[in-house]
């Protein structure tokens, strides 16, 4: 018959549990401060959306002329953005 003995000490136990803590903390406080990559994409869609809004516009115009319905669809679209 085999038995396990473990022998731990309140000190060895408070310390690990401090290093466990601190560790948490900082990477509780590293991922507050990183910058998200779902930041980035939403600048990138923004700028993408507001070339698009433009494009439809610049359309619009080119086309009041010759077709307005399809004009006015397209300044629609843009303004749903």
């Amino acid at each position: 018959m085999s038995t396990l003995t473990y022998s731990a000490t309140r000190a060895n136990t408070l310390q690990g549990y401090t290093r466990n803590v601190t560790h948490a903390a900082r990477l509780l406080w590293g991922a507050l401060l990183a910058r998200k990559p779902a930041q980035i994409e939403r600048r990138e869609s923004r700028r993408q959306k507001l070339e698009a809004v433009i494009m439809l516009n610049g359309m619009a115009q080119e086309l009041e002329n010759t077709m307005p319905n399809l004009s006015a669809e397209l300044r629609y679209l843009a303004a749903r953005g």
